[in-house]
């Protein structure tokens, strides 16, 4: 080969591979995680065996759910990574003071504000391992949300053990945020724009559940499909990353108690990435 077809040929090798490394940044997240890692500014993919306490801290204290003879407690003894990733359980046992459960929840230690956050993630349900099938089961809610005080700032992904055909999506803005929403679902309807959506499957298998926050709008999306919009009630305080799975013992809101039956929320991964600021 001569020199001029030799250079012509590096040309070209050095092109494709420019083209190549070009389409592999460009790939979804679920094709290059690598970069994905790289590029945001928050991510973890809970494979390191352990909590990095560095991103996290534990919730040890009383749950949601605390209300008419039924309590509910975080603990962060059901939180494992048994599975190759994070797993939360939750486990409601009878009491001769009535129905006791204890769930699992975690929350990030930096506060996040605009932009786009990920979670992959599948919801809770009777599986044991992630791969195996399971069940919904009455009395449990399990979640994955955005949140500070007392809902200054909270948006909702929300799936309900007593209604596994829907998920439940809110974005809250409590500008008292010194006291804590009340006053039932018509008073909550003073700060936060609420839906649920037709949705099965969500405990079936894994999803890759999205929230685009920016200052007038919220959208979510999953599977990269939108399936909400809103734009009342959007939040402006920057807040916390939090997972939970939490008991129940109403009809209102997750259902009737299961005693005896575990539950087990997994999540693979979940990132952030800041909305970018124009120039």
């Amino acid at each position: 080969m001569n020199g001029r077809l030799f250079a012509t040929a590096v040309f070209c090798t050095a092109v494709r591979l420019g083209l190549l490394a070009f389409i592999q940044k460009s790939m979804p997240v679920s094709a290059a995680k690598v970069d994905f890692a790289r590029m945001s500014a928050f991510y973890d993919h809970f494979d390191d065996g352990s909590l990095d306490a560095t991103k996290w801290m534990i919730d040890n204290r009383p749950a949601n759910g605390t209300i008419q003879g039924h309590k509910g407690f975080f603990t962060r003894e059901n939180i494992d990574f048994s599975t190759g990733m994070l797993r939360l359980k939750l486990v409601q046992s009878p009491t001769a003071d009535g129905i006791v459960s204890y769930g699992a929840s975690i929350q990030s230690k930096e506060q996040f504000r605009y932009g786009r956050y990920e979670f992959v993630m599948r919801m809770a349900s009777t599986s044991a391992t992630p791969s195996s099938r399971g069940n919904d089961v009455s009395g449990s809610v399990s979640s994955a949300f955005i949140f500070v005080n007392n809902s200054e700032t909270e948006l909702d992904i929300e799936h309900l053990g007593d209604r596994p055909g829907l998920l439940h999506l809110s974005n809250w803005f409590n500008t008292e945020p010194s006291q804590h929403p009340s006053g039932g679902f018509e008073g909550f309807n003073r700060i936060r724009q609420y839906e649920q959506i037709p949705f099965r499957g969500a405990a079936d298998d894994f999803r890759a559940y999205v929230i685009e926050w920016t200052p007038n709008r919220v959208k979510w999306y999953i599977d990269g499909q939108q399936v909400a919009s809103h734009d009342t009630h959007v939040p402006e305080a920057p807040a916390y990353i939090k997972f939970n799975l939490w008991g129940t013992d109403r009809k209102e809101w997750g259902g009737i108690a299961t005693v005896g039956i575990p539950r087990y929320m997994y999540i693979r991964s979940v990132s952030f990435r800041p909305m970018e600021s124009k120039q």
